[in-house]
């Protein structure tokens, strides 16, 4: 049955591949409108003929004979006047059914009874499933090498590339592509060292700032930062975090910017009080730079879906019926402070007990203000939900003097 289906839907989309293949080729430049061959001249024949292809290709796929088979029926299809797609569609389904067992075993081998639960998690079956693709497209470029090498591209392959891409040339796509499978196989070497700490972290900033680097040459420096716009590691993050609102793509440029920003300050730091905070601080000046560009009622809307301490203090301020603005002027008093208090600490002109006098007042001061405008009642479910940055402050200034960079 699943055979049947596959057939008809190859068969069915034969003759749009091919009037698509035609059309296309007819506006390409410098080439002669394509006409159809004599065997698929109208559309009974065509099905008709697409019908012989595939029957061929049944035919052929897992015959001893294996490779020369295949490509035979590569090289006769292509006699017959097919155009490279239809090919292509015909051989890898050949393909599909040599291989079918194999993927058979690997994800549900006969040896498993029925009464034993599959292994969903099964590391090794995802491996060998990878492998065996692997193993099949390979085999399905060399079958079709010199024949089906069209530069054909469906409308769905298009959109995506545009969407990823942008204007980049397929020349500068491939190399680009390049350039990350070679870092990547260097940070998974990197990885099996097993370096550890700040050794771990110094490499990987390494390998990071060298690949950027080798990207930046090989495109030009608007091209450089719009492939980060489209692909950078915190794309899929950002996107969604801006997902129910309304933006235009000068606006998503400038936040993607900010953002960015931040990320390459924190990105490759150990994790402690000091991390923390210069970390905070890193997106407080990114979230005033969404603040500015979004304006007040798209800000609110953006930090309340991805900031878990905003939502948390937004959910108090809502159950305890306290002023609308009431949350905004929270998390303002809340980055002040933190502002202020990395400020300081970064300040190594500043004796110690100093730094731990000021802290303290900034905090005594900070906490008079949330209190007040919290009221009793709710500043004590802030302390139990959404309270925890300011007990790391605490504990940030009483180490001073005893240990850390910041005394």
């Amino acid at each position: 049955m699943i055979r049947t289906l596959i057939v008809v839907l190859i068969v069915s989309l034969g003759l749009n591949v091919t009037q698509y293949w035609v059309s296309a080729q007819s506006r390409r430049q410098d080439l002669k409108p394509v006409s159809l061959p004599p065997e698929v001249d109208n559309k009974t024949d065509a099905v008709s003929s697409r019908k012989t292809m595939m029957e061929q290709s049944n035919s052929v796929a897992g015959g001893n004979e294996g490779q020369p088979r295949l490509r035979t029926l590569a090289l006769k299809l292509q006699e017959m006047g097919f155009p490279p797609q239809a090919i292509r569609l015909a051989v890898a389904h050949a393909l599909n059914l040599e291989y079918e067992q194999q993927a058979a075993d690997i994800l549900l081998p006969r040896s498993l009874p029925y009464w034993k639960a599959l292994d969903q998690s099964n590391e090794h079956g995802r491996k060998a499933l990878e492998q065996l693709t692997r193993e099949k497209m390979a085999r399905l470029e060399t079958l079709l090498e010199g024949i089906a090498e069209a530069d054909y591209e469906s409308e769905l392959g298009k959109r995506r590339r545009e969407r990823n891409w942008g204007d980049l040339s397929p020349e500068k796509i491939a190399e680009v592509v390049r350039i990350n499978n070679d870092y990547d196989e260097m940070v998974r070497k990197a990885n099996r060292l097993n370096l550890g700490g700040e050794s771990a972290i110094t490499a990987e900033r390494h390998l990071h700032e060298e690949r950027n680097r080798d990207l930046a040459a090989a495109l030009s420096p608007d091209e450089f930062k719009d492939y980060l716009r489209r692909q950078e590691r915190g794309v899929p993050r950002l996107m969604s975090e801006l997902s129910a609102i309304d933006i235009t793509e000068e606006e998503y440029r400038r936040l993607f910017d900010s953002r960015l920003a931040a990320e390459e300050t924190t990105r490759f730091q150990p994790t402690n009080l000091d991390t923390l905070l210069s970390s905070r601080v890193a997106y407080n000046a990114s979230n005033q730079e969404f603040r500015s560009t979004l304006g007040d009622e798209r800000f609110k809307e953006y930090i309340r879906r991805h900031d878990a301490d905003y939502r948390a203090v937004d959910g108090i301020v809502t159950a305890n019926q306290l002023p609308a603005g009431t949350t905004l002027h929270y998390w303002e008093t809340r980055t002040h402070l933190e502002n202020q208090a990395q400020q300081l600490l970064a300040d190594s002109a500043v004796p110690a007990a100093v730094k731990r006098e000021r802290l303290t007042q900034m905090l005594t001061s900070a906490t008079a203000n949330l209190q007040e405008t919290l009221g009793s009642a709710a500043y004590r479910d802030f302390e139990a939900q959404a309270g925890g940055w300011l007990q790391r402050l605490s504990a940030m200034r009483d180490r001073l003097g005893k240990e850390g960079p910041s005394g």
